[in-house]
């Protein structure tokens, strides 16, 4: 559309601008619109005839240059046609800031628009003018008759001068209105395919957070169901446990009841280690903290180990003993028949003697607590009774 050389310019320029131009050939009004509606069909036919821009599915340079000369000719009497009109709203669809682009361009051409009914409005009273100064020299020369005759005339001149003048300024204010209301219905458009797309989004995203939503309460119930079946597990593993601890106590007791004697076998028997035992401080102040042995009963079960008087016991089972609370619980909850291993402190050195575990009808013996002596503080290391290893029974039951 925008022609080369010779200089005379562009087809748009003609149509625009028909005085601006050199050549007379090229510069009249109505070859610039015999050129202009020549590159109209080139431009609809083909380059527009397969793809809605000639860059092709999107707009490049070239429709941006072409576009924004099209709307130039909206300054002129002779607007672009149909065709021409749907690919400047394409073109309008695809740019974001068409409106901001182009409102420099709609203003020239409403602005030129003006200018140009001003500039007919003053030509046609220029002529006017002319012909009322005209006529008035010829009224020198008339009668009053034909004097008369002209005033009527010229009123009825002035009367449809500016009846015309009406006309022209409704319709001006009517092409403003139509030119206002393709403005807005364009924004309001735009902004309703806007709101559609953003309201799209939203609903993408509600999506999204719903399935990620789905997924961490799958991940949850998968989690419990894990935490259950492992608690069941355990509980399974517990009962078996139970189950076996019993089993060994029912043997333990069987075993125990083989070697009770006849005169006992309807009696109820009591542990028996066949010692009696006595509390000592340590030579650190620490109160009631040793075990020592203060007479070993002859033939009894401790006599049959090894163990003699004044021996220190440390150690039941490889758990060491603080109180007088600890030993008398270990002896209580001893099962007749079971070996149990003391570690003994005798003149300074260890020694695990085993001891049989026996049974009789008497009550467990008592205690006697005497003041420390020298001789005790060698034969083992104490620990502060801050310290004291709790007892088996004080232990806390395993939790999760």
């Amino acid at each position: 559309l925008v022609g080369s050389p010779p200089p005379g310019g562009s087809h748009i320029r003609h149509v625009l601008d028909p005085e601006a131009h050199e050549y007379e050939d090229l510069s009249d009004m109505p070859g610039g619109r015999y050129a202009l509606e020549t590159d109209y069909r080139v431009l609809s036919d083909f380059f527009l005839r397969e793809t809605p821009f000639i860059g092709g599915e999107e707009p490049n340079i070239a429709d941006y240059a072409i576009c924004l000369q099209l709307l130039i000719l909206y300054s002129t009497s002779h607007p672009p046609p149909d065709r021409i009109r749907q690919y400047l709203h394409n073109a309008a669809e695809h740019v974001g800031n068409w409106n901001e682009i182009t409102l420099p361009i709609r203003e020239f051409c409403m602005f030129r628009q003006k200018e140009l009914r001003q500039a007919q409005v003053d030509m046609e009273r220029l002529k006017y003018e002319d012909d009322i100064a005209r006529r008035h020299q010829m009224a020198e020369q008339m009668t009053a008759d034909t004097i008369q005759r002209r005033q009527e005339s010229e009123d009825q001149m002035r009367a449809q001068w500016e009846a015309d003048a009406r006309r022209r300024e409704e319709e001006d204010r009517r092409w403003r209105e139509d030119q206002d209301a393709k403005v807005r219905a364009d924004w309001e458009a735009k902004r309703r395919a806007d709101a559609d797309k953003r309201k799209g989004w939203e609903a993408d995203q509600v999506g999204t957070l719903e399935a990620e939503q789905k997924r961490l309460m799958e991940e949850r119930r998968k989690r419990l169901e894990a935490e259950q079946a492992w608690q069941e597990e355990y509980f399974e593993r517990m009962r078996k446990l139970r189950e076996e601890d019993e089993m060994r106590r029912a043997e333990m007791s069987r075993k125990a009841s083989t070697i009770s004697t006849a005169s006992t076998a309807t009696t109820q028997l009591r542990p028996q280690l066949g010692v009696e035992i006595k509390m000592l401080d340590d030579s650190k102040g620490n109160k009631d903290c040793v075990v020592a042995v203060e007479r070993v009963v002859s033939g009894g079960p401790c006599d049959k180990a090894g163990l003699k008087d004044e021996d220190v016991i440390d150690r039941w089972n490889g758990e060491r003993i603080y109180s007088k609370a600890a030993w008398t619980d270990k002896a209580k909850h001893a099962k007749i028949g079971e070996v149990v291993t003391l570690t003994v402190y005798r003149d300074g050195e260890a020694q695990d003697m085993q001891v049989t575990v026996g049974g009789t009808t008497k009550t467990l013996g008592s205690t006697h607590k005497v003041k420390s002596r020298g001789s005790v503080s060698h034969n083992i290391r104490y620990q502060k009774p801050s310290m004291r290893q709790p007892s088996m029974a004080s232990k806390p039951s395993m939790k999760r």
